[in-house]
């Protein structure tokens, strides 16, 4: 099967059709028998069949409670068949005139027959007697899919029969069809009424499922929307509509039932993405709620960090210290009349009121002590002067309350 006749078949055709069988009788009464088929896979299935329904009331509940399509093939009164020996083709004007001298083709049901011999029989029926029965079918909301009249569309049940040669019969319980090279040729009325002439009906079984000879032309009629029999075409105009609106009906329910099973999909597709990334989101959150303290921790010891470097770039002793020799240089030289009372490397620096950091001076040494000659605290503040890694020695403070009394003085040594 190609994909455009798949896409028809999924879209534009049901699988389960109803073929009706409406036979108007002589006394005005009618008798419905029907026959539902399922499509499966490649085959065709009997489902639920019904014969003998003389109450119209009852069909119409029956067929409406199938809930499908249906074909309806009208027999019986009011019909006038006729037969020719050559083909009428599509000419239905011209049929219509042979059988009805200068009738009007729009009052008339016209269907036409062109048998593979080259004959052709024509079947007409008023259409105010269609326009009642479709009138009835739509009031309860059933759909007609097609409309057959006579027997010529029991040709699909030919194969069913198991006959063999060219020439084939198929007995119905009011009429013999006799089939030539698969196409009807000769059509045979028995008077006899069917529905109490037991001996006429015959059986075929298909799919295990043995069914009545009074059910084939219901049967066949539902066989047609399967397989569509070129050979019968008609000029009814209201039921070529009907067939295309319920075509386009089918075809709409199919897309929204798609679209909608699409957009369930897409819903159900966006809703477990989403309940995947919110959970993720929410373990996400939980992981940060137990990690929050450990980070917390981190940026406190990391504030702490900062302000120590800060403290130790402050304070100096970042650089390296050598404050053993310079203590151990500068004293080398001090004179013996020279008494020490207070020796600091790397003073504290006096801080601001508002510092909160202790700083340390590490360019800085003060010394305090007292001698009883004063020139010998100055030559000792010169040899402080020559040393190398002395920027500058300077007497601070120096008082001396007498001549026999020892000075007290404060010296500040910078370092290079």
């Amino acid at each position: 099967m190609s994909a455009g006749s798949f896409i028809k078949e999924s879209i534009f055709k049901t699988k389960t059709v109803a073929g009706v069988e409406i036979i108007a009788r002589p006394d005005s009464t009618f008798v419905y028998h029907i026959q539902v088929l399922v499509k499966k896979g490649k085959g065709l299935v009997p489902a639920e069949s019904f014969t003998n329904i003389r109450d119209k009331s009852v069909f119409l509940k029956t067929v409406k409670e199938l809930k499908c399509p249906v074909v309806i093939n009208y027999q019986g009164k009011g019909i006038i068949h006729r037969a020719f020996q050559d083909s009428v083709k599509q000419n239905f004007t011209e049929a219509l005139n042979r059988v009805v001298p200068s009738g009007n083709e729009n009052e008339f049901h016209i269907q036409l027959y062109n048998g593979a011999a080259g004959n052709s029989f024509v079947s007409i029926l008023r259409k105010h007697q269609l326009d009642e029965l479709l009138k009835e079918f739509i009031e309860n909301k059933i759909d007609v899919i097609g409309l057959l009249l006579g027997s010529y569309h029991l040709e699909l049940i030919l194969p069913l029969t198991e006959q063999g040669g060219s020439m084939n019969k198929l007995r119905l319980p009011a009429q013999e069809l006799i089939f030539e090279d698969g196409s009807l040729r000769e059509m045979k009325n028995m008077e006899t009424d069917p529905a109490n002439d037991r001996e006429r009906i015959e059986f075929l079984t298909i799919d295990n499922k043995e069914i009545s000879s009074l059910l084939y032309p219901a049967l066949a009629a539902a066989m047609i929307y399967f397989i569509p029999l070129g050979r019968i075409i008609h000029n009814n105009k209201d039921i070529h509509f009907l067939e295309k609106e319920f075509s386009n009906k089918k075809a709409f329910v199919t897309l929204s039932r798609t679209l909608i099973a699409f957009l369930l999909v897409l819903t159900l597709g966006n809703f477990f993405l989403f309940n995947g990334y919110y959970k993720e989101q929410a373990d996400l959150e939980g992981q940060l709620a137990v990690y929050e303290n450990s980070i917390n921790a981190f940026d406190a010891l990391n504030t702490q960090l900062k302000n120590k470097e800060e403290f130790i770039e402050a304070s100096g002793l970042q650089n390296g210290s050598r404050i053993s020799y310079y203590t151990d240089r500068i004293l080398y030289d001090m004179p013996q009349e020279l008494q020490l009372s207070y020796f600091s490397a790397a003073p504290m620096v006096k801080k601001a009121e508002k510092d909160s950091v202790i700083r340390f001076d590490p360019k800085k040494v003060l010394i305090k002590g007292s001698c009883l000659k004063s020139i010998a605290l100055n030559e000792w503040l010169k040899l402080l002067k020559t040393k190398d890694f002395v920027a500058d020695a300077v007497l601070e403070n120096y008082n001396q309350e007498s001549d026999h009394q020892a000075g007290k003085f404060d010296v500040a040594v910078t370092l290079k």
